[in-house]
């Protein structure tokens, strides 16, 4: 676990991957490659497989210390196994009240 921004001050909380990572690592170069074609630019910066879970965002000093301290703890914490059905397509709007999401499409996987 960890966070976006200074580790004291947390904005975007996420939680990072391990294990067979290279098919994510195929899927990202597909959609690198195929945005490419239409005129955009991929990502410069290092590509780390993780998930947002969260946004900490208009909080107090004493509960951005919180949330510093719980994500300090729990660095290492394994999640155990899970495996991905889908992805969904998502569309971040952000504005003074925070972000809303959209699901603009959903793409089923193939089970092998």
């Amino acid at each position: 676990m960890g966070s976006f921004h200074k580790p004291t001050r947390p904005q975007v909380l996420w939680v990072g991957l391990t294990g067979d990572l290279q098919p994510l690592q195929n899927l990202k170069t597909s959609i690198d490659t195929a945005l490419s074609a239409l005129g955009f630019v991929p990502e410069k910066r290092a590509f780390h497989p993780h998930l947002t879970i969260g946004r900490a965002t208009n909080l107090n000093p004493n509960a951005l210390k919180q949330i510093a301290e719980a994500l300090k703890q729990n660095a290492d914490r394994n999640f155990g196994p899970w495996q991905i059905d889908r992805i969904d397509l998502m569309q971040s709007t952000l504005s003074p009240r925070g972000a809303n999401y959209t699901t603009i499409k959903a793409i089923p996987l193939k089970t092998p």
